[in-house]
């Protein structure tokens, strides 16, 4: 995936904590404590975004494709009941 952040925005814990709330999801509030150092923790709120994001995008990709199949063949039965004049 290409990001489009600077080192500072991703280096920046509330950042991401940011980004998990515009998914829907508060992270534990004993975060700072189950980790030794403010980068492990960055690193692991990193991961829960990307894994969630790419959980929701395939989620939507098969949607759709099932959405699109629907059509087509609502399309299709649609002309097989045109009338040719």
């Amino acid at each position: 995936m290409i990001s489009f952040l600077s080192v500072e925005q991703t280096d920046n814990k509330g950042y991401w904590i940011n980004e998990l709330e515009s998914l829907g999801i508060s992270p534990k509030e004993e975060l700072e404590r189950d980790y030794e150092n403010e980068s492990d923790c960055i690193k692991e709120l990193a991961d829960h975004v990307e894994n969630i994001k790419q959980a929701l995008y395939q989620e939507y990709k098969t949607s759709f494709s099932e959405r699109m199949i629907q059509l087509e063949g609502e399309e299709e039965e649609e002309e097989k009941n045109a009338i040719v004049v």
